[in-house]
C-alpha cells in the first residue's frame, strides 16, 4: 500500500512539472508580459479618475493628484518595460517588433510624466509666490502639448496591439491553406483569458460606444482568445 501512494506522489509531481513546462512557450510568456503592462495602465487610469474625482474643483488637490499620479505611472511603466526586455531579442520577428513598440511607448510616456512633473511644478510655485516673470499661459500651454502627446502615443500604443495578436496567430496553415491555429495550448489560452479578466474585469463585457485605447486592446485580445481559432495542441495530423 505505501509503495502505491509513493508511485501515486511520483505521478502527480510529474503530471505538475509538466503542466508547468507546457506552458512555458515564448509566445505565451510575451503576451502574458504584455497583458500585464497594459493592465498596470487600465490600473493607473481608474486610479488617476477617482483621485482627480476626490480632488473636486480644488486646484491645489488637482495639482497634488495630478503628481501623485505621474509618479505612480512612472513606476508601473518601469515595471512593465522591465517584464518586457527580455523579448527584444526574441527569434521571433513579431514578438520583437511589438516588444520594441511598446517599450519605446512606455519609456516616452515616462519622459511625458516628466514632463507634466517639471510643469506642475511651476506652476505650482508661480501660482503661490505671484511672481510676475512666469508666463502661467505658456505653463499651461505646455501642459496642453504634453496631454497631446500622451493621446498619440496612446494611440500607438493601441495599433501595436495589432503585433501582438499576430504573435498569438500560428503562420503554418491547416490543410485548407488558413490560418486556423494559435501558437499556444488550451492551458495558456485560458491562463492569457484569466489574467485580461483580472485586470479588466467587468470593462470587457461593458459596451462602450469610444473605450479607452487600453480597454479597447484587451477587448480585442479577448476576441481572438475566445475565437475559432483553436490551441497548438488540437493541431491534428492532417493539419500538420
Amino acid at each position: 500500500m505505501k509503495t502505491y501512494f509513493l508511485c501515486l506522489s511520483h505521478i502527480s509531481s510529474f503530471l505538475f512539472l509538466s503542466s508547468i513546462s507546457y506552458s512555458q512557450s515564448q509566445e505565451y510568456k510575451f503576451a502574458d508580459a504584455y497583458i500585464k503592462g497594459l493592465g498596470y495602465r487600465h490600473e493607473l487610469e481608474i486610479k488617476a479618475e477617482s483621485d482627480l474625482m476626490e480632488a473636486g474643483k480644488d486646484y491645489s488637490m488637482i495639482n497634488m493628484a495630478t503628481m501623485r499620479n505621474a509618479n505612480r505611472g512612472i513606476i508601473k511603466l518601469r515595471e512593465a518595460i522591465n517584464i518586457l526586455l527580455p523579448y527584444n531579442s526574441s527569434d521571433n520577428e513579431n514578438i520583437r517588433t511589438a516588444t520594441n513598440t511598446v517599450t519605446t511607448c512606455y519609456e516616452n510616456l515616462i519622459d511625458n510624466y516628466n514632463l507634466s512633473l517639471k510643469n506642475l511644478e511651476e506652476l505650482a510655485s508661480a501660482l503661490s509666490s505671484n511672481d510676475q516673470n512666469i508666463d502661467i499661459g505658456k505653463l499651461s500651454s505646455k501642459a496642453s502639448e504634453i496631454t497631446a502627446q500622451v493621446e498619440y502615443i496612446s494611440e500607438t500604443l493601441f495599433k501595436a496591439n495589432t503585433f501582438v495578436a499576430y504573435c498569438l496567430i500560428d503562420s503554418i496553415p491547416d490543410k485548407n491553406n488558413h490560418l486556423s491555429y494559435l501558437f499556444i495550448t488550451s492551458i495558456e489560452r485560458k491562463n492569457l483569458l484569466s489574467e485580461l479578466e483580472s485586470f479588466f474585469g467587468k470593462s470587457l463585457k461593458t459596451k462602450q460606444k469610444n473605450p479607452k485605447y487600453t480597454i479597447a486592446s484587451a477587448i480585442i485580445l479577448k476576441r481572438l482568445l475566445i475565437d475559432q481559432h483553436k490551441s497548438k495542441d488540437e493541431r491534428n495530423k492532417y493539419d500538420k
